[in-house]
């Protein structure tokens, strides 16, 4: 409620009431409007989808807010991919472009994409989202991951099991490890590869003996 004295003689107040959305809903409000521009329901412009970007990099964690958001999210990248072509796979984007406003031209719906997705990227493939809606999240991926570098083809049978043991016994190397403090704590740790790869969309299960569990960093 906003309050402004001074609206008469009298000394009374004059009050209004201000709607203030919050960050949710303006993200909620930003994946309509982009899905509606993408499938030609409506016109955005370039500071609209610019405003976009902005929402999906400033408040990621929206995306996860309900389990509505994380089918919308997947909906308008689905919308994109199908009308409009996966990123880095198109005329205007097949070389890559700057996140920054105004300095490619006509890339402002791609940039508004690049958000979305580097927020779903971060924010909705993770263990916890995964353990709540497998449903939603196991096959699925960005249509874009087949130009990135080390693209692996999905298994030709998904129900097999593979399994093999890592040497997980030994000291780090020598030298400054390349991942020094990757966990913040200001220790080194080295590499324990499982051996596998993953293809987009396909999930793993890694299991440890418990008396490494406290030991063990992922």
């Amino acid at each position: 409620m906003i309050v402004a004295s001074g609206a008469n003689d009298i000394g009374n107040y004059a009050k209004a009431t201000a709607y203030c959305p919050g960050a949710c809903t303006y993200t909620r409000d930003a994946l309509n409007d982009l899905k509606g521009h993408i499938d030609g329901s409506n016109s955005l412009t370039i500071i609209d989808m610019n405003l976009i970007y902005d929402i999906f990099n400033n408040f990621p964690e929206c995306l996860v807010e309900s389990e509505m958001m994380i089918l919308l999210s997947k909906s308008v990248i689905e919308d994109y991919d199908e009308m409009i072509g996966p990123l880095f796979t198109t005329p205007v984007t097949i070389n890559g472009f700057s996140k920054t406003p105004g300095n490619n031209p006509n890339i402002e719906l791609a940039r508004a994409m690049v958000g979305l997705e580097q927020g779903v990227f971060d924010q909705v493939f993770t263990a916890d989202i995964y353990s709540d809606y497998p449903q939603h999240i196991n096959q699925w991926k960005f249509n874009s991951c087949v130009t990135f570098p080390g693209y692996v083809d999905p298994p030709s049978d998904s129900s097999l099991n593979h399994s093999m043991l890592i040497l997980a016994n030994f000291k780090d190397p020598d030298g400054m490890n390349p991942y020094y403090d990757i966990n913040g704590d200001g220790t080194s740790h080295a590499l324990r590869p499982t051996g596998f790869y993953l293809s987009p969309g396909v999930s793993q299960v890694l299991l440890f003996l418990k008396t490494l569990l406290e030991r063990i960093i992922i």
